[in-house]
């Protein structure tokens, strides 16, 4: 028997940049996503990682440009607690 064990991340939340407050004409249909790493044994998240703060354009991930980061953190994102462990079910 072997032990599997690592890590994925899953979208929290998305914005578009109208809803941050952002120039629509700049980001176009762009959309700013909120992931959740988490550490995984046997495929059961054992414990969250980290949040990743990613921008979503054209159907490919990219970093976050550091203009969006106020506006995301200032929208309070709902604390996950022990939903993570619900997403692998």
């Amino acid at each position: 028997m072997s032990v599997v064990f690592g890590w994925y991340s899953f979208k929290i939340k998305s914005f578009k940049a109208d809803e941050l407050n952002l120039d629509k004409e700049k980001w176009g249909d762009s959309k700013f996503e909120v992931h959740q790493e988490v550490f995984h044994l046997f495929w059961i998240p054992v414990l969250g990682v980290r949040k990743l703060y990613r921008l979503r354009k054209n159907g490919v991930l990219l970093e976050l440009p550091t203009v969006a980061y106020p506006m995301i953190i200032a929208k309070k994102l709902e604390r996950l607690g022990m939903l993570i462990f619900c997403q692998s079910l």
